[in-house]
């Protein structure tokens, strides 16, 4: 017989059990911060190696998602340019502001004898769509009997790109913004040798013609650049380069209006409507009987913004979401769209004091945003919305196509590069299971931008191992 009393012998056991757990959960512990010191170690000697921290800056921010615990920080209230990686958080306030199922409608009217083609913005529309458009329009409405062809382009301003975009990110590399939205707002140009084999053919199959100036010539190679000239020759395109082959680029158009309305016309003869290739601009009456209609919604863009980084399809959204917030009926602008941001994230409890924002798509120098911003702004995502699950995955295409593709069951991330910057956002599951969200940010980089991504892959490679 014990000699001690049963409650007694009850009292000891549950107390050796429970210093049981405290010890597990010590150790527990330990093997933790043990985890993320080597972690923090390895991250810092990667960095500097690269030697990129001596005249550059390294900026990271990554938290534990689910416990809200810091794992490894490095400048990270620091301002730096986000490039396209803003695009995930101004698509995530366009997503709350317009609903992903939100339809860019390109609808015809019929008032009277008149048509009112009102245009939605559609960041997808193609000439295809206006066909099934006008084909819709035969089917339920006379022609026959129309007199006037109007357009509606209220839906947004025409102020065609942002403040702060740099020259090389105008025509002719990045399409004008506008409500006359077709074919990403691009034109194809095709090039092809003659049989003489030393001159090269310029062939525009489009309704809408560019100016252009060809000094491209045959020879073993296969590559066309593209140019413009400010001043008297703005808007005129210098094609350089060499043809051994066949090759079709599509340029961005210098007239977003004049393609639109080029391609419309040429559509309605198809179907032998005619109108003459002349339209007026009027807002659609009110009563007005919607007679056709295409769309895409919102969610159809996401591949496009978060996987190939689009930055004519993140400014588009972000005007029309940024008209729906201001509760306006016509000239959705970037303004708009800069104030559904502010908004939406403070409403949702991040601090928005230290934010500059000058557009959308992270295309503008102006922008300026914490990786510590970023990481409270992606958990407080992930806790309302199921975003982050659309961003990227590696090995499946666009610009994380071969990018750490070890990860791709573990990692969603968007990317970012401007001249002399390159970052990267997202969420990553580790070797423990943990799941992390991050932010890795670098600016003013003097070295090549393969070296610049190589170091920004093996930061997220490390922080893997958590």
């Amino acid at each position: 017989m014990s000699a001690f009393p049963s409650h007694w012998r009850r009292n000891f056991h549950s107390a050796r059990q429970l210093l049981f757990l405290v010890l597990v959960a010590i150790v527990q512990c330990a093997d933790a911060v043990a985890s993320t010191g080597t972690v923090t170690a390895a991250i810092d000697d990667i960095i500097a190696k690269s030697g990129l921290d001596v005249r550059s800056t390294v900026a990271i921010s990554v938290v534990d998602l689910d416990s809200g615990e810091v794992a490894y920080r490095r400048n990270d209230e620091k301002l730096m340019p986000p490039a396209s990686i803003l695009k995930v958080f101004s698509l995530a306030a366009a997503i709350d502001t317009l609903g992903s199922d939100y339809e860019f409608e390109t609808s015809i009217f019929e008032h009277g004898r008149n048509l009112y083609l009102k245009l939605g913005a559609d960041p997808l529309l193609t000439t295809a769509d206006l066909r099934i458009l006008v084909r819709q329009l035969k089917r339920n409405c006379d022609t026959s009997k129309i007199c006037g062809m109007f357009i509606d382009d209220g839906i947004a301003d025409k102020i065609p790109y942002p403040a702060g975009w740099g020259s090389d990110d105008l025509l002719p590399s990045q399409p004008m913004m506008s409500p006359y939205t077709l074919n990403g707002n691009r034109a194809s140009v095709k090039f092809s040798r003659a049989q003489s084999g030393t001159i090269v053919n310029v062939e525009q199959p489009n309704p809408y013609k560019h100016s252009l100036v060809n000094r491209v010539t045959a020879g073993d190679e296969n590559w066309v650049g593209v140019s413009m000239e400010n001043g008297e020759t703005a808007a005129v395109f210098t094609l350089h380069g060499v043809i051994s082959d066949g090759l079709t680029l599509n340029i961005p158009v210098a007239s977003p209006m004049r393609n639109f309305t080029k391609n419309f016309a040429r559509v309605l003869g198809e179907e032998n409507i005619d109108c003459g290739g002349i339209f007026s601009l009027a807002r659609t009456p009110k009563g007005a009987r919607k007679v056709a209609t295409v769309s895409h919604t919102l969610r159809q863009t996401f591949v496009p913004l978060l996987h190939e980084s689009n930055n004519f399809v993140a400014e588009t959204i972000f005007k029309v979401a940024g008209l729906r917030f201001r509760g306006k009926s016509s000239g959705g602008s970037t303004k708009d769209g800069v104030a559904m941001f502010y908004d939406f994230y403070s409403k949702l409890g991040v601090d928005i004091s230290q934010l500059q924002l000058s557009d959308g798509s992270g295309m503008s120098m102006y922008n300026r945003v914490q990786p510590k911003w970023e990481t409270c702004a992606l958990m407080a995502l992930a806790k309302r919305s199921d975003i982050l699950k659309f961003l990227s995955r590696p090995g499946d295409g666009g610009k994380m196509a071969n990018r750490l593709t070890q990860f791709s069951d573990r990692l969603r991330a968007k990317t970012g590069m401007l001249a002399g910057v390159a970052t990267m956002c997202g969420c990553i599951t580790s070797r423990t299971g943990k799941r992390y969200v991050f932010s890795i940010m670098t600016a003013n980089a003097d070295r090549k931008l393969a070296h610049v991504r190589a170091l920004i892959d093996a930061i997220v490679e490390e922080i893997a191992n958590l």
